[in-house]
């Protein structure tokens, strides 16, 4: 049987599988997922290389990693971007405005959220 490089154990992991919606344990193999089940089924998979992580009833939630960015529109946004939520009317927006206008002369842009 082929033992995992990774388990992480002792935790409350969500598997997000409705037949099976938590477990204690995780087995990875060179980043894929073996098993979650319990501790004890767990066990069998640890081997002499495997690195064991109690997790002492952490949560761990399996899932992908978006590790894409939109840089210019989060460069455009960070730049001059304040909240207009707070504003109640239009003299308020226009009162925001010119308040962050004045606070950061500096920028050329100014986008409320």
């Amino acid at each position: 049987m082929e033992k995992a490089n990774l388990v992480m154990k002792n935790g409350k992991v969500w598997t997000v599988d409705n037949r099976i919606p938590w477990a204690e344990a995780v087995a990875l193999r060179n980043k894929e997922i073996l098993a979650v089940g319990s501790n004890q089924e767990i066990e069998s998979l640890i081997g002499k290389e495997t690195e064991v992580i109690s997790l002492n009833g952490k949560l761990v939630v399996l899932g992908f990693n978006d590790v894409h960015t939109h840089y210019i529109a989060t460069a455009f946004l960070s730049a001059g971007s304040f909240d207009v939520y707070q504003a109640a009317t239009i003299p308020d927006v226009q009162g925001l405005v010119q308040r962050y206008s004045q606070e950061h002369p500096d920028f050329e842009w100014l986008i409320g959220e």
